[in-house]
């Protein structure tokens, strides 16, 4: 039990360190690729360093268990009063044990909404109306029905719009490619099991938003590179106010403003 509330507190620690050296430098930083990896790094090093310094601890114990002098044995001192203290250690283990399920609890909550989200996404994939083709390095599913459009490791999803042309459908298939041959999709995944697990972290939480933010910063980056920018601007706007009508996402478009704004910086500092 030590060395698991050590391997624990330490993992939260080492997260909210990385956290603040990020915010701190890299926030404003311009190479999205950097950022990503740090943020990999961050998770990586969360999870495995703990390890090292419980094993670490582990020996060292063990070697101070090794008997140097002959052994006293000491008798047990008769003390009045160690029936409180047994009740007070037995009192503290159950408050320990309280805390430990209450925050269980939540964590199962976290787990239960990620499965859904995961169950909602195999239904759609999945979808008898869907029509599924293979494609270069990736699974096409188009639909008719009001799915948003997104892509989730190998599948990339998107709706049959009646009011897009060619050019922007091409568009969008190039941006979700991104997030499919860069494998953006794990990280989701890495970060939703790590807020399952570290939900009271608050670096957890910055991590998750960011890297979301990264994702869509790098993508958006290298779709520029083959189509033009204000037509890729309009239709994220078209996206954005049809997103918003379908589900009600309004966060969608303080997020679709931070993408333009960040893709007319990167244009204005390419020029400089």
């Amino acid at each position: 039990m030590i060395n698991t509330f050590n391997y624990f507190l330490e993992a939260n620690i080492i997260l909210l360190l990385f956290a603040l050296v990020y915010y701190s430098l890299l926030k404003d930083q311009p190479n999205f690729q950097l950022r990503r990896v740090f943020i990999l790094t961050a998770i990586t090093s969360a999870l495995l360093v703990p390890l090292v310094t419980v094993s670490f601890s582990q020996i060292m114990v063990t070697e101070s268990l090794i008997p140097t002098s002959i052994p006293t044995i000491m008798l047990p001192e008769f003390v009045m009063g160690e029936e409180d203290k047994a009740m007070s250690s037995i009192s503290q283990l159950h408050w320990s044990l309280y805390l430990v399920l209450s925050y269980g609890l939540v964590a199962m909550v976290f787990m239960v909404r990620f499965g859904k989200q995961l169950f909602s996404i195999w239904k759609i994939v999945w979808d008898k109306t869907a029509i599924r083709s293979n494609q270069d390095g990736y699974s096409l599913v188009e639909t008719t029905k009001n799915y948003p459009t997104f892509s989730f490791f190998k599948y990339l999803v998107i709706r049959n719009f009646d009011d897009i042309n060619e050019q922007e459908r091409n568009q969008i298939i190039a941006h979700e490619q991104v997030h499919i041959k860069q494998g953006h999709s794990f990280d989701i995944v890495l970060l939703e099991v790590m807020r399952v697990v570290f939900w009271i972290n608050p670096g957890v939480w910055f991590f998750r938003k960011t890297q979301a933010e990264n994702h869509e910063f790098i993508a958006d980056e290298l779709t520029l590179k083959q189509h033009d920018r204000s037509a890729y601007q309009q239709l994220l706007i078209k996206m954005t106010v049809d997103q918003m009508q379908l589900v009600g996402n309004y966060f969608a478009k303080i997020q679709t403003l931070k993408r333009i704004n960040m893709m007319n910086k990167k244009s204005i500092s390419s020029l400089l």
